[in-house]
């Protein structure tokens, strides 16, 4: 049976943050009562902290894991190890002497390792605590300079935290629990937490020696005077974190693997008929187990793509491929009814929170598999790739800035910083109907073609520079070149009006608020009534005819 669950879990948390007197606070009675040890969620292994109310510190060690050890680490208050354990030192003696590597000790039944390391450099650079290298070695982990934590790629290809670190006046490690636990499993040891803590008050009081104790800590809190009426209170302790049972499955490759049910058709009375896409159940050219077959059509609304678009860093939409990074991926198409077509065995292979994604915009059957993909799958036919007018812009944008390092060692579009790089691998038409995402696209169009024209470069060939009368733009500046290359003047109004219909979209449209102007402005490209999907289809088009041309006469100059 569970304890008593007459009280959710947040009322019994919130139990916790009751005030405390000032007696009961120098006792630590509030610090002790919050049982770090025992918190699910993160695990503080290291503290240095100090303002003029408390002083904490705390430090932790390995301690392989026994019975006796346990019983020996929690029989006292005093530490087993010194706040440098784990740095190496030597020990000397007549003419000989011992090197210690820091990497073991044993006190009395306990055997120590090190887990955190605490630093310091004679104040010429500030201290530090380091975690155990074998432990970001074991989750093979990274840091994350920007949000200074400790991250690690899991078998879904998703960003696990592992720890997060805190420097400057207060410094604290705190790692993830259950990897933490996961760690002990493996190692078949548990954390002892050392602590020695502080609390100040400019009050006299009385407090005794007082002796806490229970099955996973031990404490030791005593009273003492200062100066100038300046009065203190010390804990001095330690409490311990025990391991899982065992280290989590998918070291080893043995999770039960989780499949979702998606919708294969429709019945007569109008139900839907769903089945699984564990390739194992499925039936296929060599079984029949009296199911569907591996290569079933399944069919999605194209806003499942949205998710793999937005987060570039770990996803790339490309070539009819979702990717994730090396952990998986999976091929699909886009057939007349605008449906995404993926095979439903193929949904088996990707992580089971991927699926339950896909399920979500899961629909029924509409329309067939393109022509294309049945001759290439079923029919096994080479066909040539039909290619969308995004990604025939990106084509000729990569070509064109190829010939233009091969022919000028320049580029005509900058290279974008980091920060804005996911502005080109996001390009994309549109998978829903809303706004912001049309918005996104636009600028992002915007900021890699007309914000991105190499004005310096324009400018030396040409001779001229912006200012704002005869030249007011980059626009004037790349038609002045092209005038330079004797482009003719029908194909001088392509490019420019390419470029100027991106600028006046995104002017009239994105980067202010939507009005008469941009009723205006898609009257005049004649796209008033058109969807945002065929607004940047004709963008996509425009440009990629624009890069085109340019790249004919770069190349007969």
């Amino acid at each position: 049976m569970c304890g008593d669950n007459k009280l959710p879990e947040l009322l019994k948390v919130s139990k916790k943050r009751e005030s405390y007197s000032l007696e009961e606070r120098m006792k630590f009675s509030d610090w002790i009562g919050k049982e770090e040890n025992k918190d699910s969620d993160w695990t503080i292994v290291a503290r240095s902290s100090r303002d003029t109310e408390e002083d904490l510190f705390t430090i932790s060690a390995l301690a392989l894991l026994d019975e006796k050890a346990v019983e020996e680490i929690l029989s006292k208050n005093d530490w087993e190890i010194r706040v440098g354990f784990g740095n190496p030192s030597f020990n000397s003696w007549d003419d000989d002497y011992e090197y210690l590597d820091g990497s073991f000790e044993r006190v009395g039944e306990v055997a120590l390792k090190p887990f955190v390391m605490f630093r310091e450099f004679s104040k010429y650079i500030p201290s530090r605590f380091e975690l155990l290298q074998e432990f970001i070695l074991y989750h093979n982990a990274f840091w994350n300079d920007a949000d200074s934590q400790w991250q690690f790629i899991n078998d879904d290809g998703e960003i696990q935290v592992l720890g997060k670190c805190w420097s400057g006046k207060t410094k604290e490690i705190r790692v993830s629990t259950l990897y933490l636990k996961d760690f002990l499993a493996a190692n078949k040891c548990l954390l002892v937490r050392y602590h020695d803590h502080r609390r100040f008050c400019n009050e006299r009081i009385t407090i005794e020696s007082v002796i806490h104790r229970d099955q996973t800590s031990t404490f030791n809190i005593c009273a003492g005077d200062i100066k100038n009426n300046l009065y203190f209170t010390r804990l001095l302790g330690k409490d311990i974190v025990f391991p899982l049972d065992a280290p989590l499955l998918y070291h080893y490759g043995f999770e039960e693997e989780e499949f979702v049910d998606f919708i294969i058709g429709v019945d007569g009375a109008g139900n839907e008929i769903t089945c699984t896409c564990n390739g194992n159940e499925l039936s296929n050219y060599f079984v029949d187990r009296g199911t569907p077959n591996y290569l079933t059509s399944v069919y999605f609304s194209r806003q499942v793509l949205k998710k793999y678009y937005d987060e570039n860093t770990r996803f790339s939409v490309k070539g009819n491929f979702v990717k994730c990074l090396d952990k998986w991926h999976i091929q699909y198409d886009v057939n007349e009814e605008n449906l995404v077509h993926v095979y439903l065995g193929d949904l088996g292979l990707i992580p089971y929170k991927e699926q339950m994604h896909w399920r979500h915009y899961n629909e029924h059957p509409r329309g067939s598999i393109t022509e294309e993909r049945f001759k290439q799958d079923f029919l096994a036919q080479w066909v040539e790739p039909k290619l969308e007018n995004e990604e025939k812009f990106k084509n000729a944008y990569y070509e064109l800035q190829e010939a233009f390092k091969e022919k000028f060692s320049d580029l005509l579009f900058l290279e974008l910083n980091e920060a804005d790089s996911h502005c080109y691998s996001s390009l994309r038409m549109p998978v829903s109907a809303e706004w912001s995402e049309f918005e996104e696209i636009i600028q992002s169009l915007a900021k890699v073609t007309v914000d991105s024209l190499n004005v310096a470069f324009l400018t030396e060939k040409t001779g001229q520079k912006i200012d704002n009368v005869t030249i007011k733009g980059s626009i004037d500046l790349l038609a002045s070149w092209l005038r330079s290359l004797n482009v003719d003047s029908n194909e001088l109004k392509l490019v420019e009006e390419a470029f100027r219909k991106i600028q006046s979209i995104r002017s009239s449209g994105v980067a202010h608020r939507k009005g008469e102007e941009f009723k205006k402005t898609l009257r005049r490209l004649e796209l008033e009534n058109a969807s945002k999907s065929r607004i940047v289809d004709s963008c996509f088009s425009d440009l990629e005819e624009a890069l085109n041309l340019i790249l004919k006469h770069c190349r007969q100059d």
